[in-house]
């Protein structure tokens, strides 16, 4: 958790600033519930490919193994539901976009980002991961705010800790 704080305290203090009527717009929420959905769909398939396809039983969730320290102690979900998706856009959507736009073309930079996110999460489901990085961007270019990727990816967070409680 102080990590992610001073994550999101460096983000705004480098941040454009911008007035607080123009942080929840509706494009800004609409482009982050969207983005969850398309996410879901998008994991379910490669689930589905992994499974039926590559023939690989493993499920790429792996906030699975965060649950079992959180049993009895309800309030640490805000972790993996919240706080580490805040913490995830921060560095790889913002930071590490913007950082590598200025040595690369901005093709190469979300590739690199989105890789990285990938294999931070690790279980060996580097597609899906890639694949989920790359939807983040694009939310995130589209609504021209952090907060819309934040929103499909805490919504994301928050649908695989309920369907796997």
């Amino acid at each position: 958790m102080i990590c992610t704080s001073l994550v999101v305290y460096i983000y705004y203090q480098t941040a454009q600033k911008i007035s607080l009527s123009k942080v929840l717009t509706s494009k800004i929420l609409l482009s982050g519930i969207f983005g969850m959905l398309v996410g879901v769909l998008f994991q379910f398939f490669m689930i589905w490919l992994s499974h039926f396809v590559i023939q690989r039983t493993q499920i790429p969730f792996n906030m699975l193994n965060q649950l079992p320290i959180s049993q009895g102690n309800s309030w640490l979900l805000l972790i993996p539901i919240v706080f580490v998706p805040i913490m995830e856009e921060c560095v790889f959507r913002y930071s590490m976009i913007n950082f590598l736009n200025q040595k690369l073309p901005v093709t190469f930079s979300i590739l690199i980002s989105s890789l990285l996110f990938a294999l931070m999460h690790g279980g060996g489901h580097i597609l899906t991961y890639t694949g989920l990085g790359i939807l983040f961007y694009f939310i995130y270019h589209y609504s021209k705010s952090l907060i819309s990727p934040i929103i499909a990816h805490v919504g994301m967070n928050l649908l695989v800790i309920l369907f796997n409680i």
